[in-house]
């Protein structure tokens, strides 16, 4: 919160809204959005290294938000 408007950080809106959406994808992948994302980003790794990926790879903006963001779970 900033100031007395209690106006929220856009910033930290920003990386909150990432972490959510990585870790929805990592509980949902058996999704339609879930699969596409698996299918185009990262087609050559099992479900359970999804979670220690370390390579940066880009992608759509919600993609390179939530991917930016992962680290904070």
């Amino acid at each position: 919160m900033t100031g007395g408007l209690s106006l929220i950080d856009p910033v930290l809106l920003g990386k909150a809204l990432g972490d959510k959406t990585w870790w929805r994808w990592l509980e949902n992948l058996h999704m339609p959005w879930g699969k596409l994302w698996r299918v185009k980003y990262v087609p050559n790794h099992s479900s359970r290294d999804l979670m220690r990926l370390t390579r940066n790879i880009n992608g759509s903006t919600i993609w390179n938000q939530a991917w930016k963001n992962k680290k904070n779970i």
